[in-house]
């Protein structure tokens, strides 16, 4: 046999051995029954005090780590985490522009490098993530401070998106979610976060932390989903103005906008409450998963998490 033809023999072998291992990792993954029991966003408003610049709100989040361990503990809960950056992220997001990208760099060039940013937007995508990173090694602190087994996990370099969304596969981002149901089915709370991520139409994008929601609670299918914000839930307008009304059942299926007012900060490159209840909509809707909104550190918030019916909150339902 010529060095060709072994170079050839093995390549081969090689190529059947990976094909067998991908078809084995699909049928492992199909036959684990991940027990993830609910899929929890902590919005950035919630852990964060969100107008001041990179400050965490340690006060609201010591109480949901002090009623989630105590669901964990009561109920049984298996749950995912995610946090929004609130001020920490947005502002590097904004001033670099991270998440409109470079719309000039048309998917992958043709020398074959994957993606080629800017210095200028390189540098905005490196500290958005830094600052997002700093505050998700904190909520996983204090996490852990109450007894909680938590640990961080970023979604930058494992899912991407095209033209600012997130496509599903079959087997999407398989490395993380094999990663996400290990975790969950040893008794650990993996904590995810909002992240900056690359794109194939316009080079990097903003994943916000409510686009993932939807994605786990799609790939994992919980029993319920459940977002923890700084007010009771979804009011009819702003809940800071006069005769604000708190709805306490949306339905996915309903005419919801028209009965909803909805503001954005500033430096909020994610979209605020609009991006938080087309998620919460999708999931209800297209999984038939009821979605809770309440308010971080309240006592519904823990009925929330242990399975119960909330006293205060808007729920989405199918």
């Amino acid at each position: 046999m010529t060095s060709c033809s072994k170079v050839t023999g093995i390549a081969a072998v090689t190529t059947v051995a990976c094909g067998v291992a991908a078809v084995a990792a699909v049928y492992w993954r199909k036959q684990r029954k991940v027990r993830c029991t609910c899929v929890i966003k902590i919005g950035g408003s919630a852990c964060t005090k969100k107008d001041e610049f990179e400050i965490l709100d340690d006060d609201i989040l010591s109480k949901t780590a002090v009623q989630l361990a105590k669901a964990v503990d009561d109920s049984g809960a298996r749950p995912m985490l995610i946090h929004g950056a609130g001020s920490f992220g947005h502002f590097q997001a904004k001033d670099y522009a991270v998440s409109k990208g470079d719309k000039e760099q048309s998917g992958k060039p043709e020398d074959g490098s994957l993606y080629d940013m800017s210095r200028f937007l390189a540098k905005g995508f490196v500290a958005t993530r830094a600052s997002v990173g700093r505050l998700n090694s904190m909520v996983v602190d204090v996490l852990v401070k109450h007894g909680l087994k938590a640990v961080g996990m970023g979604s930058c370099g494992y899912l991407w998106t095209k033209n600012k969304k997130l496509p599903w596969y079959r087997e999407w981002g398989h490395v993380l979610y094999d990663g996400l149901s290990g975790l969950v089915d040893a008794g650990i709370i993996p904590v995810m976060h909002g992240d900056c991520v690359l794109d194939e139409k316009q080079v990097c994008t903003i994943l916000s932390g409510d686009t993932i929601f939807y994605w786990m609670c799609r790939a994992f299918r919980p029993s319920r989903g459940i977002f923890l914000t700084d007010v009771a839930g979804i009011y009819d307008k702003p809940p800071n103005e006069e005769g604000a009304k708190l709805i306490p059942k949306i339905s996915a299926r309903g005419d919801i906008k028209s009965n909803i007012e909805t503001c954005v900060p500033a430096h909020d490159v994610t979209g605020g409450i609009e991006t938080k209840l087309a998620s919460a909509v999708e999931v209800a809707k297209e999984l038939g998963i009821p979605v809770y909104i309440v308010q971080a550190g309240s006592k519904s918030a823990l009925q929330a998490m242990e399975g119960r019916e909330p006293e205060v909150c808007t729920v989405v339902v199918p």
